[in-house]
């Protein structure tokens, strides 16, 4: 198991450095670059620096599930680009912002509810980012080994009060693991926690 494990992660540090450098094609005479990370532009929302809030997420993914580094010793990290590596993000505000590809950037704003987890449905231990006026409060394991949902979802009934997309927020919150995708190692493996 101990070699199948660290052959899928040598496959994926091999496609994270691929997919972060510029290949390059030829097309008949013509040759041309073709970018497959995306480059992402400044956070929108002036309170929060997209890298910081990428950063603190992979930290604290790093303390709150130690076991993935016993398979993928670098942990969670932000690649070159500045991009997740071994998570994602979806933003249950709105779900079209999201980054659970190197194509995909989030952008991070006030009163916005995300969901960050590992990627490897083994791992994928799922944690809620609540940002609001420049500070990030995380609920971590929610509903496993960590944090409540009931928790976040009075937090978010009491700062969301007043806002008209307040209770579409609340159910996605209550279906956050609607809102992800997740890679197996192998048949066998499933969620941790349901």
């Amino acid at each position: 198991m101990k070699k199948h494990l660290f052959f899928i992660f040598i496959s994926i540090q091999i496609l994270s450095s691929c997919f972060t450098k510029k290949m390059t094609i030829k097309s008949g005479e013509e040759k041309s670059n073709i970018a497959f990370v995306k480059k992402c532009s400044e956070n929108p929302d002036s309170l929060y620096s997209r890298r910081k809030v990428l950063e603190t997420f992979a930290s604290v993914l790093n303390i709150s599930v130690p076991e993935y580094k016993e398979v993928f010793p670098k942990g969670f990290y932000l690649n070159n680009e500045g991009k997740c590596v071994g998570f994602s993000i979806y933003d249950l505000t709105d779900t079209l912002n999201r980054e659970a590809s190197f194509s995909e950037c989030v952008s991070f704003y006030n009163y916005h509810v995300y969901h960050f987890f590992p990627s490897i449905i083994t791992y994928s231990y799922s944690h809620i980012a609540v940002l609001k006026d420049g500070n990030i409060k995380i609920y971590k394991s929610v509903n496993c080994k960590g944090d409540n949902i009931e928790d976040v979802l009075i937090y978010l009934k009491e700062i969301l009060t007043g806002r008209p997309e307040k209770e579409n927020i609340i159910k996605r919150v209550k279906d956050y693991r609607k809102y992800g995708g997740y890679n197996r190692i192998d048949e066998q493996s499933d969620f941790i926690c349901k």
